[in-house]
């Protein structure tokens, strides 16, 4: 699954996920391994696949949403932290970002980007029209220790 996510391959994820769920699963939640009859390391992993499937950040770059799951169309997640000292929170409808906003740690500088190949804005910029000017596929900007940041994105 992590593969897979990190590939930015959401139907590998959901895949997999399917088959963990459905073949390697006690009903407990607990993996059944194989090859033993149980292996933490099949909860950690379903995990940290999600996750990495939910929010990206390698080298330098946040990426939220860069493997989204056909069936995840609609959700939302809140607190998933990011190289760099970034706490993302993000809701999406329909595949697309709805809202998003990133708590800076640290103050280090943000390079953003969306998987879902939308056009995002810092809310409160210039806003972008429909042919997306003041808007781009990824941002970079500075930030300020202990500030929130919301964007705005293209539907």
């Amino acid at each position: 699954m992590s593969l897979h996510a990190r590939l930015y391959d959401g139907r590998g994820v959901e895949n997999d996920l399917f088959y963990l769920l459905s073949n390697l699963t006690y009903n407990s939640l607990l993996d059944s391994g194989p090859p033993a009859g149980f292996q933490i390391d099949g909860n950690f992993g379903g995990c940290a696949a999600i996750a990495e499937a939910l929010l990206q950040s390698h080298n330098g770059v946040v990426t939220v949403l860069p493997a989204l799951l056909p069936s995840a169309s609609t959700g939302s997640f809140s607190g998933l932290v990011a190289r760099g000292g970034f706490v993302v929170n993000a809701t999406w409808a329909n595949g697309f970002v709805s809202h998003l906003a990133v708590l800076s740690r640290l103050g280090n500088p943000l390079n953003l980007t969306l998987g879902t190949g939308q056009l995002l804005s810092l809310a409160g910029a210039l806003p972008f029209n429909s042919s997306g000017v003041n808007a781009s596929a990824s941002l970079s900007m500075k930030t300020t220790r202990g500030a929130t940041y919301n964007f705005v994105t293209s539907s």
